[in-house]
């Protein structure tokens, strides 16, 4: 595999317009020493909309995201796929997701799909994983968080040193419970072992514990890491922190109306997006805020209130990880990488009930009174009618090859090497980030063959 293109040059070229002096090193990177390579954390938000971080527009707290980005690369025209696995696949190998065996969600596959080279999907042999190659070079590599590319191949058998993962797509953020009737529990793997989960579980805080006990395991080594976190935050169902609920709840009494022209406002005056952006029309289905009834308004309002809470949990636990990495002295050589999967989503079984029998099992199994909303025991989506607020200036959301459905946030921070505060608009993409990873360390990809 010849990477296509890397984010890499868009680096070089920003640092050079700011007049700053790259450090001298080999050429395609930064140091040939295995002890002195740079670390990487490689953040991935799940389902996260373009406008939702403080830092592209949205009202939604995120100081330690702010952080990174003030003290690297913000990017405004970085594009994922419109679905998850395939983002990921790309995500992880810097190749188009055909190649990966990932040409369509395995979940989805169509008949005429099925058993065709490039629709296995699982992640195949066919392709190596950033992980492979980093640990192949000398690191130590680690990954806690969604996988979702499937059982054929675990990411213990894709390079990664110590994992925790939930292997599929969704579920409870509190527990196993699954996220459909055909699915009703989800499993977790330990080092390639179904493991339990403890009694105080929840998806951000744990998987960031995770990577930071498999960061201090291995200190001593004097390697460096690669850590991937694929949160599975926000994603639905919605859970968080009741405490975090209730920061949020009247924000969003003003409705999804008020919210999305103030986003779009702020990512003018941020420089997110061009100051005579139009902002798209409201979607069909959307009904204007005021139209609902007062009930209506707050059982609305709270359902974004627990996204908006999943958002600021996820943003409060790399705070956790940056504060960990600064107590080790490793924060400033550490290149942390933050983008999401695709744009927001938009299905909703409860507003639309187009498929009866996940209706069914969400009103038979869960408690979704205004009350229990965001809680263990509750199933609840955000759907269309904040999804578009998420998309903010585009069109559509996931699933949708649109604006709204790839165009996704990705922040590059390395403070040791890397300008700061910089926002950067030219065109990259999801299979753009492994050939970024391996220039910015300066190993080579072992091109189309790998053993």
């Amino acid at each position: 595999m010849q990477p296509r293109f890397s984010i890499f040059i868009v680096l070089l070229l920003t640092i050079q317009s700011c007049g700053e002096n790259f450090p001298s090193a080999p050429a395609g990177g930064l140091t040939n020493s295995i002890e002195d390579k740079p670390n990487v954390i490689l953040l991935l938000a799940d389902d996260l909309a373009f406008s939702d971080l403080e830092i592209y527009g949205g009202e939604i707290e995120t100081p330690n995201l702010n952080l990174l980005s003030r003290e690297g690369v913000l990017f405004t025209h970085f594009h994922s796929s419109a679905m998850c696995s395939p983002s990921r696949a790309m995500l992880l190998t810097g190749v188009d997701q055909h190649k990966t065996g990932y040409g369509s969600m395995g979940e989805y596959l169509a008949e005429h799909q099925r058993g065709k080279p490039g629709y296995e999907g699982y992640l195949n042999n066919q392709v190596v994983t950033v992980a492979n190659v980093l640990s192949h070079a000398g690191f130590n590599t680690y990954m806690a968080g969604k996988w979702h590319l499937g059982s054929r191949y675990l990411p213990s058998d894709r390079g990664f040193d110590h994992t925790f993962i939930l292997l599929h797509g969704a579920g409870s953020h509190f527990n196993n419970t699954g996220y459909a009737s055909a699915q009703p529990t989800v499993d977790y793997y330990r080092n390639g072992n179904i493991t339990k989960l403890p009694d105080d579980f929840y998806s951000s805080k744990n998987y960031t514990n995770e990577m930071i006990k498999f960061i201090e395991e291995d200190r001593g080594s004097n390697k460096p890491f690669f850590g991937y976190l694929g949160y599975s935050a926000p994603h639905f169902p919605l859970h968080a922190p009741s405490d975090l609920i209730d920061k949020y709840v009247d924000r969003y009494l003003l409705g999804w109306d008020v919210v999305r022209e103030n986003r779009h406002k702020q990512m003018k005056s941020l420089g997110i997006i061009h100051e005579d952006a139009v902002m798209a029309e409201r979607p069909e289905r959307v009904p204007p805020w005021e139209q609902l009834t007062l009930t209506e308004k707050r059982y609305q309002a709270k359902k974004m209130a627990v996204y908006a809470a999943m958002v600021d949990s996820l943003d409060q636990n790399i705070g956790i990880l940056i504060n960990y990495l600064k107590s080790i002295g490793e924060y400033e050589n550490t290149v942390f990488f933050f983008l999401s999967d695709n744009g927001p989503e938009a299905v909703d079984f409860t507003t639309y009930p187009i498929l009866p029998v996940a209706t069914d099992w969400i009103e038979e199994t869960f408690d979704n009174s205004y009350e229990n909303l965001g809680n263990d025991g509750s199933y609840i989506y955000y759907g269309e009618r904040w999804a578009h607020v998420g998309a903010a200036a585009h069109s559509f959301h996931k699933t949708v090859v649109s604006q709204g459905g790839i165009n996704v946030p990705l922040i590059i921070s390395y403070k040791k090497e890397l300008p700061q505060n910089i926002i950067a608009s030219e065109f990259s993409s999801i299979v753009d980030i492994t050939p970024t990873i391996l220039d910015l360390v300066d190993v080579p990809h072992p091109g189309n063959e790998f053993s």
